[in-house]
Order: C-alpha cells, then sequence, then structure tokens
C-alpha cells in the first residue's frame, strides 16, 4: 500500500473513531447528568481526573513502542522489535499491579481529601477502583496497542476502541434506567474498555506475523533504549496529565462538586476539539521515526508545513463556531442554567488552544525524532505553572480563576515559545512557517465569523437539529472557500481522480 493511501486510510480511521467516540460522549453526558445529579456527575467527573494520573505510571512507554516498532519494522529488524515488545510487556505488567494498588489506595482515601458528600463517598471509592482495575488492565495490553499504531494500523485500533464506545452506549441507556448509580456506570465503563483491550490483542497478533510473546527476548540494553527516549516522552505525559486533569482535583479540594461539573461542562468542547486534531496528527509519529530513518530532512519540513496546515484547517472553523455559538450550543445541549456558568469556561480554555492545538504536529515530529527534550521540559514548566496559578486563584476567582490558571501558562509556554520547536525541525524562518501553513486558513475564516454572528444573533438555534444545520453550514462556507484558496492543486488533482475511479466503478 502507498504511502498516500496509508497516511488517508490511517487519518480517516482516525476520525471515523474519533467522530463516534465524540457523538457517544455528547448524547450520553446530558442523560448521564440527569440520572446522578449535578453532585453524582461531578464526583464521576473527579474520579476520571483522579485515575488519570494513574496513566503516568505509562513512563512514556507508549511513544517508544510506536516510535521503535514502526523504525524496526522499516528496517526488517523483526528480532529487535520483538526486544522492544517483550521488555516493554515487563514493564507494562509492573505498571498495571502498581495502578491497581494505587487506585485502591486513592479511593479508599478520596473521602478525606476531597469535598465528597457523605452519602457518596462509599460508590466514589468503589468507582475509583473499578477505572483503576480498567487501567489496569489497560497496561497489560498497551504494548499491543502501541504495536498497532507502530505498524500504522489505526483502523483496527479504532475499530477496536469504537466497538467498546457502542457497548458502553448501550449498556449505559439500559443500565442507568434500572439502577442509575455512579457503581453502576464504573461497571459498564470497565465491561465495555475490557471487550476493547481483547479485540486489540486479537488485531496485533493476527496482523503483525512475527510478533512473538517471549520474555526471555527482554533485555538491559533495550529496556536502557527504551527508558532513555521514554524519559522525556515520560515528563510530557506527566505535564499532559497535570495540565488536563488538575482543574478538576483543584476544584475538588477547594471548591465543590457542583462546581467541578459546571467547569466540565465548559471544558468539555475543548477536549472534544484536542481529540479530533490528535485524530489526524498521531499518525505522524510513526511516518517522521520512519523518514527519520532515511535521513529525509526536506520530508520532514514538508511534513511539518503540511500537517500544520491541515490541523489549523481542522481546528479554526470548529474553533470559530465554538466561540461565536457556544453558549447557544450549552444552552440547548445541556440547559439554560448550564450555558450562563460555563461558557465563560469554554471561551478562557479556547482561546490559546486555537494556536496550541495547530501545533501537534509539530510535537509529534520531535516524538518521531526524538528531539523532544526542549519541549518536554516546557511542558512541565507549563504544568506547574499552570497548577500553582490554578491554585492561588480559584481562592479569589473561584472556577474563572482555575480556567485562567490554564490560559495565561498556555500563552507563555506553548504559543510564545513554539518558534524554539519549529526550528529544531525546519532551517526556515519562523514567519514563512506561519505564511505557509497558518495564514491562508485563518484568511478564509473572515467570513465564516460574520455568518456565524448573524445566525446566532438573529436565528437563534432552538434544538439541537438546528444549531446543527447551522454549524454544517459553516463548516460548508469554510471548506468550499478552502478548497479553492488553500488546498494544494495536486491534493485537488488527487481527489478528483479518486472520485472518477470511483464513479466509472
Amino acid at each position: 500500500m502507498g504511502i498516500k493511501l496509508r497516511i488517508a486510510r490511517n487519518i480517516l480511521a482516525n476520525w471515523g473513531g474519533l467522530a463516534l467516540s465524540t457523538l457517544v460522549s455528547f448524547l450520553l453526558a446530558p442523560f448521564i447528568l440527569r440520572k446522578l445529579g449535578d453532585t453524582g456527575y461531578g464526583v464521576w467527573m473527579l474520579a476520571i481526573s483522579l485515575t488519570g494520573y494513574l496513566g503516568l505510571l505509562d513512563l512514556g512507554i507508549r511513544a517508544s513502542v510506536v516510535r521503535y516498532v514502526s523504525k524496526h519494522k522499516a528496517e526488517g529488524d523483526y528480532r529487535k522489535l520483538n526486544q522492544v515488545i517483550n521488555t516493554s510487556l515487563i514493564a507494562y505488567s509492573t505498571a498495571a499491579a502498581i495502578a491497581l494498588i494505587l487506585g485502591v489506595i486513592i479511593g479508599i482515601s478520596a473521602g478525606s481529601v476531597f469535598n465528597i458528600p457523605d452519602d457518596l463517598e462509599n460508590a466514589a471509592t468503589w468507582v475509583i477502583i473499578l477505572i483503576s482495575a480498567a487501567m489496569a488492565c489497560g497496561f497489560g495490553i498497551g504494548v499491543f496497542a502501541s504495536t498497532l499504531a507502530g505498524i500504522e494500523r489505526f483502523d483496527l485500533l479504532n475499530l477496536s476502541m469504537s466497538v467498546g464506545n457502542l457497548l458502553r452506549a448501550g449498556l449505559v441507556l439500559i443500565i442507568l434506567r434500572l439502577a442509575p448509580n455512579l457503581v453502576a456506570l464504573a461497571l459498564v465503563s470497565f465491561f465495555s474498555s475490557l471487550v476493547t483491550f481483547l479485540m486489540i490483542l486479537f488485531f496485533a497478533f493476527k496482523h503483525e506475523p512475527n510478533l512473538k510473546i517471549n520474555l526471555k527476548l527482554a533485555n538491559r540494553e533495550t529496556a536502557r533504549s527504551i527508558f532513555n527516549y521514554g524519559i522525556y516522552s515520560f515528563l510530557i505525559i506527566v505535564a499532559t496529565r497535570v495540565a488536563y486533569y488538575s482543574d478538576n482535583t483543584v476544584i475538588g479540594i477547594f471548591g465543590s462538586a457542583e462546581q467541578i461539573t459546571y467547569f466540565a461542562i465548559g471544558a468539555i468542547s475543548v477536549e472534544f476539539l484536542r481529540r479530533i486534531v490528535n485524530s489526524l496528527t498521531t499518525v505522524i509519529m510513526p511516518m517522521a521515526s520512519s523518514l527519520e530513518s532515511g535521513g529525509s530532512e526536506e520530508s520532514l519540513t514538508r511534513l511539518l508545513t503540511t500537517g500544520t496546515r491541515y490541523s489549523f484547517l481542522l481546528i479554526l472553523p470548529l474553533s470559530t463556531i465554538l466561540l461565536v455559538m457556544g453558549k447557544t450550543l450549552l444552552g440547548v445541549w445541556m440547559g439554560p442554567s448550564y450555558a450562563d456558568k460555563s461558557y465563560l469556561i469554554l471561551v478562557i480554555m479556547l482561546i490559546p488552544q486555537i494556536y496550541c492545538f495547530s501545533q501537534f504536529s509539530t510535537e509529534e515530529i520531535l516524538l518521531g525524532t526524538g528531539r523532544h527534550k526542549l519541549f518536554a521540559m516546557v511542558t512541565v514548566a507549563e504544568a506547574v505553572t499552570n497548577l500553582i496559578l490554578s491554585i492561588i486563584l480559584i481562592k479569589t476567582y473561584g472556577i474563572i480563576g482555575v480556567a485562567l490558571g490554564t490560559l495565561i501558562p498556555a500563552i507563555i509556554f506553548r504559543v510564545l515559545l513554539s518558534p524554539l520547536f519549529i526550528r529544531q525541525i525546519t532551517r526556515s524562518s519562523f514567519t514563512s512557517y506561519l505564511r505557509e501553513s497558518l495564514l491562508p486558513p485563518f484568511l478564509i475564516c473572515v467570513p465564516v465569523v460574520i455568518i456565524a454572528i448573524i445566525l446566532d444573533r438573529w436565528l437563534t438555534a432552538e434544538s439541537l437539529f438546528e444549531i446543527g444545520l447551522q454549524g454544517l453550514l459553516l463548516l460548508l462556507v469554510y471548506y468550499l472557500l478552502a478548497w479553492m484558496f488553500v488546498i494544494e492543486k495536486p491534493i485537488k488533482d488527487s481527489v478528483l481522480n479518486r472520485f472518477k475511479i470511483l464513479a466509472s466503478q
């Protein structure tokens, strides 16, 4: 299969999996909120945030496995590939055991540390333990998920996750009607995750016939290579976890479970956008590793510019719709009372991320080529600043202060310092990079902003169907302009030829 076809297959698979995941989460959120109530939903979000820190036990292994599996497969060295797999399997199994133990400790102590109502303390304990058990299983199977990513079978990875999401959605709709409580929701999540893990295991062995499980292949030299590369990946993971999960934790300590609900509703749209862009750029890391093996610096530069441009083409219109019509969307989706308190959170969280999300391609190339040391240090500095500012500002400004504690470090460390990361990949000037990657998508967004303001002010949507139609109209306008003025002629010719072939069959 040609490289262009592989890229298209992987991106479409990621988008398909993400679209299903987003739709499931979007539709289930109001149902779960109604069944659990503001406090119960807040406790659920707090439990997810607390157990999210267990992901730190990955220690950067996932990124190492993806890099070295793709590298050794490109070189045809399957002995080294299996050494990486078996060494990582031992490390992941250890992480799984630790995750389960820590999950039990966190679950037992959560009631005494966080402001959880007395009647929900026992449920919160079991929810945290069950989610931790699911994460432990995820660690056990993690090396095989990384293997699928390393051999660029994102389609199979997303198929497994999509089946799990559909199963989870069906069970949530059935079980919460019969037993609307936190523990039932956690049991559903655990079971659906287990199904996903079993499918990943099956696909990994079926589609990489050279994969062998023989722990005798594990060795210290391979472990040293994995952890030498992975230590900075681990720092990035630590920083990212702190940045994404500390907000709910800070509110849980210094605020209340109800406040977590309002904050989470505002922040969830930003999280959806992050997943959308990540689904595009995830395929870049193994490609960058392969290109580095071939010594193609010029190809890396093209990969950077193209990845950034299309990330921005993807994120900018969606961000525009959220900024202009977000209050209407939140009101229709969750209710007017939530919109009034959550819209400002959305705006504050989203503004710096519009640019940050466009830089995901840069981050993936740095990881894929092992040039991520500086980025790791900056990401850690951002996370620490985020946590400190959130703790300081929540005392004066409440959940708005927590959002500001996220915004300020993102501008300082991700936006202002981004030229340093670009220079690690390409010798082109930063202004040339901006002109080629970001300026064209930005210019064609101006008419979309105008239309969105007109629609929201004079044709305010009153249902999800209406706001969906308005969103589709705005996206149609934007991508027609993109087709005319931004997308390169070779790509347009390739797409048109593909349609001609399909039409002639």
